[in-house]
């Protein structure tokens, strides 16, 4: 539902492609993406009726997930209300993480303008529905690959069997190389309290990023996203110091005080402690436009910009997958403190 309201089709055809294989009835999927059409026509004032077959849960659930989806947020209060009734505070918090973490791979996917396969296309477009409109995800499509063929429909996925299960849970628990070891291999040196989290964010960015961390419990959630900023507030192919000015225009797009307080920490932190690592001009204005076009959802980058990168000898693809990648970042801490934001609001 966020990667619907994200208007990310790659995002949207997997998660339908992955659902039906976990065992979920695509006839929910379509009511749920009908429902997100609805949230959309009602966004829009338009007449949008809801779906009637969906639960309460399912139908708040995803309210409040094309709400932190869309861009900027239209979270209502009346939807926070109404998750906060029916779910438990710990439940909410994995429903908001999910919607969360899920904002930076439609960020990547449709920032890196990575092409939607054709065979998950043909599997989910009756699940999706045919007048959902693939944007960006359908030019990268196969070449050679005719209009007629991508249309051509195919059966949803089957349920995974007991074969499949077996091996998902063997590569989750292997040793030396499973999930769950490189998870704990990854937090290894992650610090577990909020506040010890804090400290270790400040020291190294410039910022404690309270305003994200104070409101989640769950260590593993809260470890993990002080992985992905320390990993990522760093100057690497391109100067954090840009990076930050790129992400504080994004934040002006996402309507985002929070999360942009917490960049001109991190920018005053880079101009008094670090040395700088400047690009020259031509690539600062070519970063500083490519930015901003990619903080659109979906992604503004035409292809006059496309050319004017390939011609350009001095920012290479590792610079734009960096940018793309930092943003993707603000987008997770985006929808983790709009629905903060909200939440607040309705506590007044």
């Amino acid at each position: 539902a966020s990667s619907r309201a994200n208007e990310c089709a790659y995002c949207t055809s997997h998660c339908c492609s992955f659902a039906v294989r976990r065992g979920v009835d695509p006839s929910i999927l379509r009511n749920l993406l009908a429902e997100v059409s609805s949230n959309k026509k009602s966004n829009g004032n338009e007449d949008g009726s809801t779906t009637s077959s969906l639960s309460p849960k399912e139908s708040a659930v995803i309210k409040l997930a094309y709400g932190l989806g869309t861009v900027p947020c239209s979270l209502t209060a009346e939807t926070c209300n109404e998750v906060t009734k029916l779910f438990h505070p710990s439940q909410l918090e994995w429903l908001v993480a999910a919607t969360s973490l899920f904002g930076m791979f439609n960020k990547l996917m449709d920032g890196l303008n990575i092409p939607l396969e054709t065979s998950t296309y043909q599997e989910t477009i009756d699940i999706m529905d045919t007048n959902y409109t693939l944007g960006r995800a359908a030019a990268g499509m196969i070449e050679g690959e005719s209009t007629a063929a991508k249309a051509m429909r195919q059966p949803p996925p089957p349920t995974d069997d007991w074969t499949n299960i077996i091996a998902i849970i063997f590569h989750g628990l292997r040793p030396g190389s499973g999930a769950i070891w490189f998870e704990r291999r990854m937090l290894s040196g992650i610090p577990t309290s909020a506040e010890e989290c804090g400290v270790y964010l400040q020291e190294r960015c410039g910022s404690s990023f309270s305003s994200v961390l104070h409101w989640i419990q769950h260590d593993r959630f809260r470890r993990a996203i002080v992985y992905v900023i320390g990993k990522n507030f760093v100057s690497d192919n391109l100067p954090l110091k840009l990076k930050v000015q790129v992400g504080l225009g994004y934040c002006d797009i996402l309507q985002n005080a929070v999360v942009a307080g917490a960049l001109k920490e991190v920018l005053t932190f880079v101009e008094k402690e670090r040395a700088h690592h400047e690009k020259s001009i031509e690539v600062e204005a070519l970063i500083l436009k490519v930015g901003k076009a990619l903080s659109y959802a979906p992604s503004r980058v035409a292809p006059e910009m496309v050319k004017s990168l390939h011609s350009s000898e001095n920012v290479t693809p590792a610079m734009i997958v960096e940018l793309v990648t930092f943003l993707a970042v603000l987008q997770t801490l985006h929808r983790i403190t709009s629905f903060q934001i909200v939440q607040k609001e309705c506590r007044v």
